[in-house]
């Protein structure tokens, strides 16, 4: 029996390179962002004796922001600075540059939105703006990077917020985790299956992010049938809030003395 030609013939199919430079930028853009979420999430960040319980954290960081908003002079906001540095020597070398560099990003750029006003009209309270952006951002990292997800949802009910806010943030957060672990899971299935030149890299993209959104509204519908099955009632309390303690005695004498040297420096400039 004579095979047909066509199964005899030895192919030598090259297929043509592609630039994948979206692609993996894009995959490596989710993977970055999934590392971040997943400490925060996942991890359970161990309690010291030493540490400030998240109630007080959470209001030193309320008192620091007011302060630091509220301020007009230098010496205040280097008196904070100065705490926060001292604060920050005691992380490890990665967390601190995680903590300093989106504050000195926000630092510069904030200070590149104020050239054009102090060229106008020069005025040195201006040049705080940069300085207050930079406080800020590092004791909201400091903040952060010190509790855990769960300590820091647990210490937003003592605030007396609707139990329903504190709900909608902790799934939404959640769900950024797991959505951007699907989209991660689309993006390396299309890479390997990906052969020769796609000229429909648009198309593909948007296909993936349609798969997203349907798999985000299956998993809500899921997650609202299993509430009901369970008989939420809205409310979403934390049976685990940690009480204050003595370790939270430093920051509120700390807190105390910054709230007077900022109402001293006031009635000195009336």
């Amino acid at each position: 029996m004579k095979l047909p030609e066509w199964i005899v013939k030895e192919e030598n199919y090259l297929p043509a390179t592609d630039k994948e430079y979206f692609l993996a930028k894009s995959l490596l853009k989710i993977t970055s962002v999934l590392r971040r979420y997943q400490p925060t999430l996942q991890q359970q960040k161990p309690h010291s004796r030493l540490k400030p319980s998240p109630m007080g954290a959470l209001a030193s960081w309320l008192v620091v922001l007011l302060i630091c908003a509220l301020s007009h002079h230098s010496i205040l906001l280097h008196s904070i600075c100065c705490i926060l540095l001292c604060l920050l020597c005691l992380y490890q070398g990665k967390t601190i540059w995680q903590i300093l560099r989106p504050a000195l990003l926000m630092g510069i750029f904030t200070m590149v939105l104020i050239l054009p006003a102090l060229y106008i009209t020069p005025n040195p309270l201006l040049m705080l703006l940069p300085y207050k952006s930079f406080i800020s951002l590092v004791a909201t990292g400091i903040f952060i990077h010190s509790y855990s997800f769960q300590q820091i949802s647990c210490t937003l009910s003592w605030l007396h917020l609707p139990h329903m806010f504190i709900f909608i943030l902790d799934t939404t957060l959640r769900y950024i985790y797991l959505l951007g672990g699907i989209a991660q899971d689309s993006l390396t299935a299309l890479s390997l299956r990906s052969v020769g030149r796609n000229p429909h890299k648009t198309s593909i993209t948007l296909n993936i992010l349609g798969t997203v959104y349907l798999k985000s509204q299956q998993m809500s519908l899921e997650m609202y049938q299993a509430m009901i099955c369970r008989g939420f009632s809205g409310q979403y309390p934390h049976r685990h809030q940690q009480p204050f303690g003595l370790a939270d005695i430093c920051p509120a004498i700390i807190c105390i003395l910054l709230i007077v040297l900022h109402i001293y420096l006031s009635l000195i400039h009336i």
